[in-house]
């Protein structure tokens, strides 16, 4: 790892930031971290915004792929710079497992059931996701192959994205031989399965009739693919018939050779993992990769394992012990056994010594390297789908809607109880409020998910694109709202306004206030 930071500063010397911090000067490790201060995202605002103007050799000497937007901690949008240098160091770490599990498999197919908003050789776009950038650049040399999935090419890139999860459904109902079934993260297999479940007899029906809906609003290469996927009269009987049965253990119904689930998790989200095993029952789960919009960090150390390797080819890592204010970090090797830790990234990109919020926990060690694995993010709440909601952008939300929803206080959660998952928020009402009911709940919720959308563009993003439900809204007394949290978090004592449940106590009390205003069974409407 060391030999990557210092050829880094070689290539970058006579940049900008090279020149300013004296890379010419550094010689080792001890040198960088001592003339280039800890940094974030507003340290390199001006220069990113530079770079998307033109400028050359600002941050980094190597040629930007695309600049990857990701929601920021304060509401805003923010681009980080991805280079090719960058890309080619992170390879194929993360699908090396998969293909090889797909090759002892002996054939088949995989079904990835995310769709991406650019394809290999299409330099058109460049502000994208960085899953969108990465597999545009794994075609492109050879290192993913539409030829494995069902759909092909068409099936996996798409700028037409609305309503993929029809034809991710189709597609699988079609292929027998589906061994892998693949998403970014694992919440995307898990609202494939439930869209399954709520449309199957329509695309079945369909797929019967030999026509794709109208309404369906994807791409006609797409549509033509999918007519031209059609099984014979078999297959859809059977498929008919196992959906009509009911979707518990569905995947191993549909597709007897199916071997691994592929998605991004963690320890965190115990009820999304919970909820997708209704439909896929003990089949093999590969949590393939740690990464984000900054840098690809880690890869799985094995199946059904939350752990991770550093991908040390993919920058230079540092680490903060949690809680110590001191600023000095630690490197890898110096790391101790169930220790918390704040990561801290030098990538191919232009970050240095970049702070990524991200608090991981060391499990343990193979070989002297550290196992890590996702503990929580420094500041943040949700991460359903992609979104990153934090607890600065629920309250802005909030201060939107001072004026329109009169309520003396909010509580966010989430849930995946039913899909696509939703947000929701407690509003504290006086008595007298609650006891007249002026007020129309539908409206609230409509001003609520639109005040979330306004602070957090991916969550926009996300509901336009289906996979998240609208927000809902659950009037409560000042008492109820006390007697609620005291019910499920009796250790929350403190005068600290809480404003976020924590995952898993947001789930219980969504049961609760669900049940009480009969919305558990209530569809996503939007």
């Amino acid at each position: 790892m060391e030999e990557n930071l210092l050829r880094l500063i070689r290539d970058n010397r006579d940049t900008v930031f090279g020149k300013k911090h004296d890379f010419r000067k550094i010689e080792n490790p001890e040198g960088y971290r001592e003339r280039v201060a800890l940094s974030e995202y507003d340290d390199y605002e001006e220069s990113i915004r530079a770079m998307r103007q033109g400028g050359q050799r600002v941050l980094t000497a190597y040629e930007v792929a695309g600049y990857c937007r990701s929601s920021g901690t304060e509401g805003r949008i923010k681009y980080i710079p991805l280079t090719y240098e960058a890309l080619s160091r992170y390879s194929d770490w993360p699908e090396r497992y998969k293909n090889k599990v797909y090759r002892e498999t002996g054939g088949g197919k995989r079904l990835f059931v995310n769709t991406f908003r650019t394809a290999p050789g299409d330099r058109s776009e460049t502000d994208l996701l960085f899953s969108e950038l990465y597999y545009r650049w794994m075609g492109e040399q050879g290192l993913f192959s539409p030829q494995e999935y069902a759909g092909g090419e068409e099936g996996l890139f798409d700028r037409e994205t609305e309503d993929t999860l029809y034809a991710k459904v189709w597609l699988g109902f079609a292929t027998e031989d589906i061994v892998l079934i693949e998403g970014i993260y694992l919440y995307d297999v898990l609202h494939f399965f439930a869209y399954m479940e709520r449309h199957w007899a329509e695309i079945v029906r369909d797929m019967e009739d030999g026509r794709v809906s109208p309404d369906a609003a994807f791409s006609a290469g797409l549509r033509q693919r999918l007519l031209s996927v059609r099984p014979d009269v078999s297959r859809l009987a059977r498929v008919r018939r196992e959906c009509s049965v009911g979707f518990t253990g569905i995947a191993s119904r549909l597709w007897k050779r199916l071997r691994l689930i592929c998605g991004i998790s963690s320890r965190l989200y115990r009820a999304e993992d919970e909820a997708l095993k209704r439909y896929t029952g003990n089949i093999d789960r590969y949590y393939f990769c740690y990464g984000a919009s900054e840098c690809l960090m880690g890869a799985a150390v094995r199946e059904n394992h939350f752990g991770y390797r550093l991908i040390e080819s993919g920058g230079f890592y540092e680490f903060l012990p949690f809680r110590e204010e001191s600023g000095k970090t630690i490197l890898p090797h110096q790391l101790e056994k169930n220790g918390l830790y704040e990561i801290v990234v030098t990538n191919y990109s232009g970050l240095y010594r970049y702070r990524m919020k991200d608090v991981l926990r060391v499990t343990g060690f193979d070989g002297g390297e550290p196992i890590l694995e996702f503990a929580f993010r420094k500041n943040q709440a949700y991460n359903l789908a992609g979104e990153k909601m934090d607890i600065c952008h629920l309250e802005g939300a909030v201060s939107l809607l001072w004026d329109k929803i009169p309520a003396r206080h909010f509580c966010f959660g989430a849930s995946v109880q039913k899909m696509p998952g939703i947000y929701y928020a407690l509003a504290v009402f006086r008595d007298e409020e609650i006891r007249d009911g002026n007020f129309a709940p539908e409206n609230l919720e409509e001003e609520l998910d639109r005040a979330l959308g306004k602070m957090n563009g991916d969550y926009l993003d996300l509901r336009k694109l289906g996979r998240l439900g609208r927000a809902e809204l659950f009037p409560v007394s000042r008492t109820g709202f006390e007697e609620l949290i005291d019910r499920h978090m009796p250790l929350h004592r403190h005068n600290k306004p809480l404003h976020v449940l924590p995952a898993e106590i947001a789930e219980k009390i969504y049961t609760e206030v669900a049940g009480a205003y009969g919305k558990e069974e209530k569809e996503q409407n939007d």
